[in-house]
């Protein structure tokens, strides 16, 4: 008895400073609650966005864009949105506050008179004249990705881009008819070898967010690949499944081989949303063999497709945004990936 009266007594005492480490943000419980914040915001966790979420008077959905959204967090400035409208808030004496919305400061002056930081905002607030997030003339950057590769960036002159693949699931089946077929069980790629890959949809689910849903894209016969792409219950990505070992390869974006195969970037844009990757991937492709070189999320604006130039050089299509009297809009430009 007494043996577990101690026992009981230590669970209490763990549970007691499991919870007091929990409210005062020494640990993320995220798993637990189904949050996965490092999806949705970068640099604070879960019980940061509660306390925002109680200091502003906020109700908390599910739904970002019923009610109250958290974007990003920096020292004592946070973004995020409510009803439709964007704010700034401020953390002065441990209690947050709203220090402006955009509609309410057009010139920017609030923020740039409390030093609030322009990672907060994004881009440019709104204002009466043309304001882009980015400025493609002044690109210039170089990456270092693996095996001592350099990946430079530059804007571009625009390049005629025709697009290999078709929008039409059943059209691009029939185009391949005699390597896809799509039955009732789910969708059939047969192999080198002579079998059948079968690629199931996850529809049924009793949890929506478990739901998948798979489109046949293209068949890259000269190098050995099909593309498939791989629809989520909030965002998605895409795959390349080997045809000769049926192995599955997951990618973020759209995959574009280079002439003779020996390189495939995966470009994707999604810039106002987040639920998917923004920016574009790399691959070696050594006889079948996919090797990630590296990877890289621009922020401020996304590569939507590719036109390879020659084995080391491409042009991609990218879109941003910029606020035209007050209202936010797409634009396009062009810029030059260069394997070096």
């Amino acid at each position: 008895m007494k043996k577990s009266l101690i026992i009981i007594l230590i669970i209490v005492i763990l549970a007691g400073a499991g919870y007091f480490a929990y409210t005062k943000g020494l640990i993320n419980l995220d798993f637990l609650t189904g949050h996965d914040s490092d999806q949705i915001m970068e640099g604070f966790n879960y019980v940061d966005e509660q306390k925002i979420i109680s200091d502003l008077n906020f109700t908390h959905s599910e739904d970002p864009y019923d009610d109250y959204s958290v974007d990003l967090i920096k020292g004592n400035f946070a973004t995020g949105g409510a009803f439709g409208a964007r704010y700034i808030a401020i953390k002065k004496d441990g209690k947050w506050s709203i220090l402006a919305g955009f509609q309410d400061d057009p010139d920017c002056k609030i923020l740039k008179d409390n030093n609030v930081p322009t990672e907060i905002y994004g881009g440019p607030c709104n204002g009466s004249k043309s304001e882009k997030w980015f400025e493609f003339s002044t690109l210039n950057e170089t990456l270092n990705f693996k095996n001592n590769i350099k990946v430079t960036l530059q804007e571009t002159t625009p390049a005629l881009i025709t697009e290999y693949y078709v929008e039409d699931e059943a059209l691009a089946i029939k185009n391949f008819e005699e390597y896809v077929k799509r039955d009732s069980t789910g969708l059939h790629l047969k192999l080198a070898d002579g079998t059948w890959k079968t690629i199931f949809d996850y529809k049924e689910s009793e949890r929506e967010a478990d739901y998948q849903g798979h489109i046949f894209e293209y068949f890259f016969k000269n190098v050995g690949f099909y593309t498939l792409q791989n629809n989520l219950y909030e965002g998605g990505n895409y795959s390349l499944i080997n045809y000769t070992t049926g192995k599955e390869t997951k990618l973020g974006g759209r995959p574009y081989f280079s002439e003779n195969g020996k390189y495939v970037i995966s470009v994707n844009s999604d810039l106002e949303a987040g639920y998917s990757f923004n920016g574009f991937e790399l691959f070696e492709n050594k006889n079948g063999e996919l090797t990630l070189l590296g990877k890289y999320d621009p922020k401020a604006w996304g590569p939507v497709s590719v036109k390879w130039i020659d084995e080391d050089k491409l042009v991609m299509k990218v879109n941003s945004m910029e606020v035209i009297n007050g209202q936010i809009e797409d634009f396009k430009a062009y810029v030059e990936l260069k394997i070096n």
